[in-house]
């Protein structure tokens, strides 16, 4: 009995997994082309984030507008380090973005 038990919690979470696996899948990225002396380098203070879930959030959100690279963000620090394509965004549309995910640039 227990061991039956066992088995069909596996296959319940066997199968949770599998349909939110097919779902994660689905989600795609567009692949954009840019060149290297485009990049540039930004450090922005950001007051707010009070966790890891706050760094995570600030640097998805980020990720998602046009032109930005890369991005970490850090809580204790009260930092956000972005890398941005210049021709296609600038330091104040990352920052006024910012302020529309909660967290304040300094």
């Amino acid at each position: 009995m227990r061991n039956s038990s066992f088995s069909l919690l596996l296959l319940i979470a066997i199968a949770y997994c599998g349909a939110s696996c097919q779902s994660e899948s689905k989600k795609t990225r567009e692949v954009v082309y840019v060149k290297k002396e485009n990049i540039v380098k930004r450090d922005i203070q950001v007051s707010g984030m009070t966790c890891v879930g706050c760094e995570v959030t600030i640097e998805e959100k980020l990720l998602h507008l046009k032109g930005v690279v890369s991005v970490k963000a850090d809580y204790n620090l009260e930092l956000v380090v972005v890398d941005f394509d210049s021709t296609k965004t600038d330091i104040g549309k990352i920052s006024q973005f910012l302020v529309t995910t909660d967290y304040k640039p300094k």
